[in-house]
């Protein structure tokens, strides 16, 4: 009776034992790092749900912060060359203005003074035409004096618009080899020849 009860004794002890081992070998590899199955090594904790998803959102929030900065570097690196290349455009623009008005400022000039040249001849012509004696002759002298004056005021004027038409093409060429491919299209809004032909 005795020997029963110790062999059932002992193999409930055994069947503990046995129940108990997966677990001791499964906090055995928490503690220590090691994993039982097959004898393979595994260093990384087991993570919870939670831990997962905050490391997802911390990944994913770090690359919308680094595309963030990568934009804001590349429109600063943007507006850094615009203002680079407007800085150098506007040098450039400013002496084409300076090379057209001074081209324009010389055939005003021209034409001022062959507009004076034809009135001072006139004034002579006219001057010379009344003093005939013969009516016929003040006649023609005169309309001859008047003919001449007007075809030089007319040529004079013709002479200036060409060379001013000439210096407002040569501006609008120089203009456009002054802008930079970066910068946006800075354009005098008000520049025309026609503001010039008043003069």
């Amino acid at each position: 009776m005795n020997k029963k009860i110790l062999l059932q004794a002992g193999l409930a002890a055994a069947l503990v034992l046995t129940l108990s081992l997966p677990v001791l070998a499964q906090e055995t590899g928490a503690t220590t790092g090691d994993n039982v199955n097959g004898g393979t090594n595994v260093n990384a904790p087991v993570l919870t749900w939670q831990q997962i998803k905050a490391e997802r959102q911390a990944a994913r929030q770090k690359a919308i912060d680094d595309a963030k900065a990568a934009i804001a570097a590349a429109k600063l690196k943007r507006q850094q060359e615009i203002a680079a290349n407007l800085a150098a455009f506007g040098q450039c623009a400013a002496a084409a203005v300076d090379k057209r008005d001074a081209a324009v400022a010389a055939a005003l000039d021209t034409r001022y003074n062959a507009h004076k040249a034809a009135l001072t001849a006139r004034t002579a012509a006219l001057k010379a035409g009344w003093v005939l004696t013969d009516l016929k002759s003040i006649r023609a002298a005169l309309k001859t004096a008047w003919q001449t004056y007007n075809q030089a005021v007319k040529d004079a004027n013709s002479a200036f618009r060409t060379a001013r038409q000439a210096a407002w093409k040569q501006f609008a060429a120089d203009v456009r080899a002054c802008q930079p491919s970066t910068a946006p299209g800075a354009v005098d809004a008000g520049s025309s020849p026609g503001n010039d032909a008043a003069l």
